[in-house]
């Protein structure tokens, strides 16, 4: 590349990441109130139910796990809550009066309910009702008042607009039932789907009919059982124009068919199998859809003969748990799941609509942690017939807007999420079957990086990035394995680690942690015996896991380490935080001040907290520690010597991860229901220190720093040619709630002159990483407030500009300086500015 090209790629380069910063920085972040946890994301909800309107297409009702009832009137465009009156947020099934549109029924862990406004208010309707807990509810098409319900005690009736309920189950097991469909030209045949599920035999189904209204049964399919597969029927259609042609979704079977009322079938598709959804065109019947397990959605227009990938545009690892449509507008096509989608064209394109809710519970999360505003998480993705999975989603502005990356786990969760501090667009997952997936590409795509490991049958304990390739990893069983290139190879590394069963590899490892400021030295706690007996086994290696000792500590009896952290600033300070074997209801955590070599009794427990998940560190203050617990989130001010709950505003306590920011204002927890965030407040302020600049009048260069060692050599002239020019700013002494870290490179392309740069931009720092000319010395020179996208910066703080040579003299060089005079003279001398606004400021010094 010449000379020339290198100055137009740095100054394109810098246009397009200031643009990109102005869009950034015009979307504010998400805020959490002060000392409270406010839900941040990710959109979405796990969709059960879905009933469009009849007669006004774009007003359709969804019902959810944990979210209650969601109603659009606008197609989708956008989503409120509708849920007054029910007492719980699980609604497994929704009807809707085909007469009275406003009419509207769901089936509920705790019920049924009914509503005669649109959904503006509910009242109970079970009264008969022999269990409380209703998959399905039916309409009679043409007596709108008589109605069907599926429960887990049977099938029940009710000829009084769902007044009161009796059991019709003449004939059936009364066992539960998921599915009914009613004739719509002759109501009183009625098709029920029941299930029987054992969980040492597995599920067993069958369908019956009835041909008087319920009065009695006999069975048409079924009586099929197999453990593995455990056959459900998610799905049953009737044929509108046919009605002896009915179709039904078996999981893990496809869809069959019958054209005799049910007395023979044959199979009828689609490609997959893991069909978990199903819906029939009512204005051309040969038309049909099924969705999904794995996401995927299928269609056929010869009443299954043949089947057509319908999935552009559709979530790609969540199950497709409904797919409704209506008569009046039959290219309209709604899907939902984890998320709704709708088409426009029968499945040939879909687009994710606004939820307005955020209630996608959330098995794993990962911070940048040079960036705090970008966050991955993992997302559990789940349906009626317990099948599921995860995806990976992520926001870049603190939780204001989400979206998916391309890591979708089917019918698995992924319970662990990490990003490479020196490297924050590598991010790494693990699931059951792939203890580690990698991308270094921030989501956009992923790959196996598990070569070498052994499968297991466990979460792992926390892989640790020591640094951009070194890599240690805990299976269970399996043990503890490294890789030296980040994840491509795996080497076994259990060389004095205990057994804990006869065979070579089985060592399981429930914690792992390694010094942050020595990669050489790691921890890692495994099992005792799993009745609780033997001690817990402490080890540690100093040479980078070549070889283990044994070292004591003293924690309860029946306890096992649940968790291991190294305190950042004082390596050290180790903690090992407890818990119990689900029996006594112990949980703590004890310190070491000597790298591990000595621990005390433990005394540190927490109230009612067993099961202590995950222990994280104040950065900037380590005295202040937090645990994750299943009774919510715990923390300490005195290094673990006492603890309190912070848990205002936080609707489940099941915390399933737990992350700090850089600054240690900013929690966040993953929980099954969202993500959340508390920012702390009443912390120090943060003192603040001088960035020198200096000059050298041989190059012609400007050079900034805040390190006393690099300050001190250029005074006393160990760097030759180079003498202050009198100018000095502020930044952090260290990091806060109101700091961003700054990047600095440097580059000896130029030679021989060479250069140094500087952003507090993630974006602009990630594409200056990517330049092979570029070398960064430190994601974290020092500390400084950021202006606002028209270039603002906050009261007290004063704007730095940053001035380009624009290439003269041969090698790029910045000016970074608060004075406006300074600033004008560099702009005659032909410096071109760059910041943000008309004034293209690039910081904000504090006071």
């Amino acid at each position: 590349m010449t000379m020339r090209n290198r100055f137009r790629d740095h100054i394109s380069a810098a246009a397009a990441c200031l643009c990109c910063l102005v869009a950034a920085l015009s979307a504010l972040p998400a805020s959490a109130g002060p000392n409270r946890w406010t839900p941040i994301g990710p959109d979405g909800a796990n969709v059960d139910a879905l009933v469009i309107d009849p007669r006004t297409p774009t007003t359709a009702f969804v019902g959810t796990q944990g979210s209650g009832i969601l109603k659009t009137v606008d197609g989708g465009a956008t989503w409120a809550t509708a849920n007054s009156g029910l007492p719980t947020k699980n609604v497994s099934a929704l009807a809707i009066d085909p007469s009275a549109p406003t009419t509207l029924y769901a089936g509920t862990d705790a019920g049924l309910f009914k509503s005669s406004d649109g959904a503006q208010s509910w009242a109970a309707a079970s009264a008969g009702l022999a269990n409380t807990y209703v998959y399905t509810v039916a309409v009679d098409p043409t007596t709108p008042t008589t109605l069907y319900t599926g429960t887990a005690a049977g099938v029940f009736k009710s000829i009084n607009g769902a007044g009161t309920w009796a059991p019709i189950n003449a004939g059936l097991l009364g066992l539960t039932s998921r599915i009914i469909a009613i004739d719509p030209v002759s109501s009183s045949v009625i098709y029920v789907s029941e299930e029987d599920c054992d969980y040492f035999d597995g599920c067993s189904g069958r369908v019956s009919r009835s041909a008087d209204a319920g009065a009695s049964w006999a069975k048409i399919y079924g009586g099929f059982s197999n453990y593995y597969g455990s056959p459900t029927i998610p799905g049953m259609v009737i044929d509108p124009h046919s009605p002896s042609r009915l179709y039904l979704a078996i999981f893990p079977v496809g869809v069959v068919r019958s054209v005799d009322g049910g007395a023979t079938w044959s199979h009828a598709g689609p490609p997959a199998n893991d069909v978990s959804s199903l819906a029939i065109d009512p204005a051309n019947p040969l038309t049909l859809y099924v969705g999904t397990v794995s996401g995927s959605a299928y269609r056929t227009t010869d009443a299954g003969d043949h089947w057509t990938a319908v999935t552009n545009g559709l979530l790609a690892s969540g199950p497709v748990n409904v797919i409704a449509l209506a008569a009046s507008a039959p290219a309209t096509v709604y899907a939902a799941g984890g998320g709704i989608y709708r088409s426009s064209d029968r499945g040939e394109t879909w687009s994710r609509l606004t939820l307005g809710v955020r209630k996608i519970g959330v098995t794993a999360l990962a911070v940048d942690p040079t960036t705090p505003s970008t966050i991955y998480t993992a997302n559990a993705l789940v349906n009626r017939e317990y099948q599921g999975g995860s995806l990976v989603t992520k926001t870049t502005d603190g939780g204001l807007h989400w979206a998916d990356t391309a890591l979708g786990v089917t019918g698995q969760s992924v319970n662990w999420l990490a990003i490479d501090p020196a490297s924050p667009s590598t991010v790494y997952a693990s699931t059951y079957d792939s203890p580690l997936i990698k991308s270094v590409d921030a989501g956009a795509h992923w790959a196996k990086a598990s070569n070498g490991l052994r499968p297991y049958y466990g979460g792992p304990p926390p892989l640790i990035a020591t640094s951009g390739s070194t890599l240690y990893i805990g299976t269970n069983p399996g043990g503890v394995s490294k890789s030296v290139d980040g994840g491509s190879s795996w080497t076994p590394v259990n060389n004095g680690l205990p057994m804990f069963g006869p065979a070579a590899w089985d060592v399981d490892p429930v914690a792992l942690a390694v010094d942050p400021t020595n990669a050489d030295i790691v921890y890692v706690a495994t099992w005792g015996t799993i009745d609780g007996i033997a001690p817990v086994k402490l080890s540690k290696s100093t040479n980078g896991a070549a070889q283990w000792r044994q070292v004591p500590i003293d924690v309860p009896t029946g306890t096992f380490i649940s968790s291991l952290a190294v305190d950042p600033a004082t390596p050290s300070t180790i903690y090992a935080a407890f818990s119990d074997y689900g029996r006594f209801g112990i949980g703590g955590v004890v310190r070491s001040s000597d790298r591990g070599e000595t621990w005390p009794a433990a005394q540190n427990l927490l109230p009612s907290a067993a099961w202590i998940r995950a222990l994280v560190i104040d950065p900037h203050l380590p005295s202040r520690i937090y645990v994750e617990t299943g009774d919510g989130v715990f923390q300490s001010t005195d290094s673990a010597a006492s603890w309190t709950p912070m848990n205002s505003g936080l609707p489940n306590f099941g915390v399933n991860g737990l992350s700090i920011d850089r600054t240690g204002t900013l929690l966040r927890a993953a929980t099954p229901d969202g993500l959340y965030e508390y920012r702390v407040s009443g912390l120090p302020v943060a003192a603040t220190v001088p960035v020198v600049e200096y000059v050298n009048s041989g190059f012609g260069h400007y050079f900034i720093t805040s390190s006393p060692d690099e300050i001190a050599k250029l005074d006393n002239g160990t760097f030759i040619g180079w003498s202050r020019t009198g100018s000095e700013f502020n930044v952090f002494a260290a990091p806060n709630a109101n700091s961003a870290p700054v990047c600095r490179f440097f580059s000896t392309a130029f030679a021989p002159k060479s250069s140094h740069f500087y952003t507090p931009f993630a974006a602009e720092c990630a594409t200056r990483r990517a330049d092979p000319h570029w070398l960064l010395e430190s994601a974290d020179a020092f500390d400084i407030a950021v202006p606002a996208a028209d270039g603002s910066c906050a009261s007290g703080f004063a704007p730095v500009y940053r001035l380009y040579n624009n290439g003269q003299g041969g090698a790029p060089n910045h000016r970074y300086t608060t004075d406006v005079i300074v600033r004008a003279q560099m702009i005659a001398q032909g410096w071109m500015p760059e910041g943000l606004g008309v004034d293209a400021v690039q910081m904000c010094s504090p006071p």
